[in-house]
């Protein structure tokens, strides 16, 4: 694993098919998936590869635990994304936005 930084007690790493059945398996959860997803689907690991490879030069991380190198999650940055207004203008906006293994949600506040 290389950690492209490390903050607190994590550390974040290009997303990688090392961790790609625990991928398919949170995704999978009911929990975790209607916090991402009005939509029900099933994920395979196919589909969690092809995300893998479409995020390689993307501000998209896999996260693991610091001590243990356990993996949490994932997260990513998008920058300066086109957003409607209230006035139907469109604005610059970033967003964060996160996908945690079971168990992690409360540890992350």
């Amino acid at each position: 694993m290389e950690a492209v930084f490390q903050y607190g007690k994590c550390i974040f790493t290009k997303p990688n098919v090392n961790n790609v059945d625990d991928m398919v398996e949170m995704m999978n959860n009911e929990r975790i998936a209607s916090m991402l997803s009005t939509k029900k689907r099933v994920y395979t690991r196919e589909m969690e590869i092809e995300w893998i490879r479409m995020h390689q030069e993307d501000h998209t991380f896999s996260v693991y635990d610091r001590e243990t190198s356990e993996y949490i999650g994932n997260c990513g940055f998008n920058e300066n994304r086109q957003c409607p207004g209230r006035d139907r203008s469109y604005h610059p906006r970033s967003d964060a936005g996160k996908a945690l293994c079971e168990g992690y949600h409360q540890r992350a506040g």
